[in-house]
């Protein structure tokens, strides 16, 4: 079996990209010659099954000015204004330069790591960042490298690069040096073939997913006059979380017979100015429960307990969000703002879609509506198990890079 190299963010390292956690149950499952690649480190390190190879998070004063310095020197970094799609802004060549010095980070710790990585290994970026274009330029750049396979998956901010205002560079190169890139929605994969239409045969869709616990949920309860609002995001100005709590004040002024329990599980720049504002503008029949940065299973372990109506986001981009995947798998149906994929998971059968800009007669309605159909849950949960359920999407992923030879 081939071993499978996967270069993280962080994981298995901090507490981002818990999305992996599901994959990898999946991966050991499968029995996966696999090596977890972590590109930075932070302190806390969770549990995982596969080996991990820090080499790439190791950093020094001197190898720094030196991965830099050849940087200097490299065709790539003059070659980024003769791009046929180049920057278009000082910020996007700031951009451009510094995830071309990430990228160099990257390819360095290939090249003077050959004892360690075959050539006959799969090398999978989880991000179609400036991980993939270091796997890229190793390719290229180095004999011993030259016919590896690659794959990346594509998410938010490393496929909508141009509505986030970002600039990586070399995007056609990644492209033509790849064996396939995934995006985790559909709306991702029609933006790449729009934009990068001579390489519609190397992109394809691999969904995300998540184990279902519903077995485990407690009963919910009927009466709606106490509803159960329950959000988990980043407190960062992208997911709006303090608009969660204004829309929740301004349909409780409009029905002051319901008392309305908001837990928010997430933390952020951003936090300590929500817990002010929420201080500062109390209502009379909103209990708010903000509990910070979690682990995974601390936040499911409370929707188990809690079985919230309503789980909400109203960001102004995504991906397709894990979290929303988390709340359909236990049969929470959603409320969501239109942007990125997220339609691709909210529609009729999980929930109500809001613009942007939504107004709050809008989300009343919307709120209104899920309260009042009782059959939402189940079309949730059914909705879930037929489009993000861990073990099919990750098994058909690994089917898909072409490791067959699972026991």
């Amino acid at each position: 079996m081939k071993k499978i190299n996967l270069f993280t963010r962080s994981y298995p390292f901090g507490n981002t990209e818990n999305f992996l956690i599901s994959e990898i149950k999946i991966a050991h499952k499968l029995n996966l010659s696999l090596r977890i690649v972590p590109n930075i480190y932070e302190k806390n390190i969770r549990n995982c099954p596969f080996e991990i190879e820090r080499g790439l998070m190791k950093s020094s004063f001197y190898l720094n000015i030196r991965i830099f310095l050849s940087l200097l020197i490299s065709k790539w970094l003059w070659g980024i204004p003769f791009q046929k799609k180049p920057p278009k802004s000082f910020y996007h060549y700031f951009c451009a330069i510094k995830y071309l010095y990430a990228a160099f980070r990257v390819k360095h710790f290939l090249e003077s790591s050959k004892d360690v990585f075959s050539k006959n290994d799969i090398y999978y970026s989880y991000w179609f960042n400036y991980i993939c274009l270091g796997l890229v330029l190793a390719k290229i750049d180095n004999d011993y490298f030259k016919d590896i396979e690659i794959f990346s998956r594509g998410h938010g901010y490393d496929v909508f690069t141009e509505t986030r205002g970002l600039y990586i560079p070399y995007r056609e190169l990644m492209l033509s040096n790849v064996s396939k890139i995934f995006s985790v929605s559909e709306e991702g994969r029609k933006y790449l073939c729009q934009n990068y239409p001579q390489y519609e045969s190397k992109i394809d869709i691999s969904r995300l997913g998540v184990f279902s616990q519903r077995d485990k949920l407690g009963k919910r309860e009927m009466n709606n006059s106490k509803i159960i609002v329950v959000s988990c995001s980043s407190v960062i100005q992208l997911k709006r979380v303090k608009l969660i709590y204004t829309s929740l004040c301004n349909y409780s002024l409009y029905n002051e017979n319901v008392t309305i329990d908001w837990y928010h599980f997430g933390n952020g720049p951003l936090f300590f100015d929500l817990q002010k504002y929420v201080s500062e503008h109390k209502q009379k029949y909103i209990n708010v429960h903000l509990l910070g940065q979690q682990p995974n299973e601390t936040v499911i372990s409370y929707y188990l307990k809690l079985v919230p109506h309503v789980f909400i986001n109203v960001s102004l981009s995504e991906g397709i969000p894990v979290s929303i995947m988390e709340a359909i798998s236990l049969g929470i149906p959603i409320i969501a703002t239109n942007v990125g994929g997220t339609k691709e998971i909210v529609n009729n059968d999980t929930g109500c879609l809001l613009d942007v800009n939504f107004t709050m007669d809008t989300f009343k309605n919307a709120l209104d509506f899920i309260l009042s159909d009782s059959s939402l849950h189940e079309r949730s949960y059914s909705f879930f198990q037929k489009y993000y359920d861990a073990e099919i999407n990750y098994m058909d992923f690994y089917d898909k890079i072409g490791i067959h030879d699972w026991n």
